[in-house]
């Protein structure tokens, strides 16, 4: 994947994330949430507001920083935030397929689909700019709803390649089907009510 020249300030960088999630998505890319369960995960700020559900638990995403993104040093958990299930007119169809689909498989293949939703996050309205290596990053700072504190951050499309794009050919603007967590930013419903700290027990 291309990316900017450290010798072209102006340019953004790519950034690379899972693609915008989707029915036909695979499970199976390396970028893809592992171990999604019928079990919902939830997540709050430090100040104890519920930010987030998820049926993946945060340890098992994937994050950045990996061999394709050296550059992003901030570890961030990469939460892709499917779009809400089918209207009702196409629930039955989908109902039907689904299960004739799980009938049919056996072990890990019959694994639930990844699905999470942002309960208490606030996006900032201007993007903040950061430097990398390989250019420009454009961040949009996702914040507790009642705190303000930053718990991790979306990307603006124009990040990514030129072959992902959002619905109706959206190009830039904040994405909103993926976000990224900090390390450290949330606490986990059981820890939090155990009295521990971030990064203590199964805390994020």
């Amino acid at each position: 994947m291309a990316t900017a020249s450290p010798q072209s300030p102006t340019k953004l960088s790519t950034v690379p994330v899972p693609a915008p999630a989707t029915s036909s998505s695979s499970s199976s890319s390396s970028s893809s949430p592992s171990n999604p369960s019928d079990h919902i995960h939830t997540y709050h700020c430090l100040c104890t507001q519920l930010l987030l559900a998820s049926t993946t638990p945060l340890p098992s995403l994937p994050r950045r920083g990996g061999d394709a993104d050296d550059n992003a040093t901030d570890r961030a958990y990469i939460l892709p935030l499917p779009a809400p299930p089918s209207s009702s007119s196409s629930t039955s169809t989908d109902t039907a397929t689904a299960t004739t689909t799980d009938a049919e498989q056996t072990g890990d293949e019959a694994k639930s689909p990844h699905y999470a939703l942002t309960l208490s996050l606030s996006s900032d309205r201007t993007p903040l700019i950061i430097q990398r290596d390989d250019g420009l990053e454009k961040r949009y700072l996702a914040r507790c709803g009642r705190c303000r504190v930053v718990v991790g951050y979306w990307l603006d499309w124009s990040q990514f390649a030129s072959s992902v794009s959002g619905a109706a050919g959206k190009t830039s603007g904040r994405r909103e089907d993926v976000v990224y967590l900090l390390p450290g930013g949330l606490l986990n419903t059981q820890d939090m009510a155990a009295g521990k700290k971030s990064g203590e027990g199964k805390g994020v």
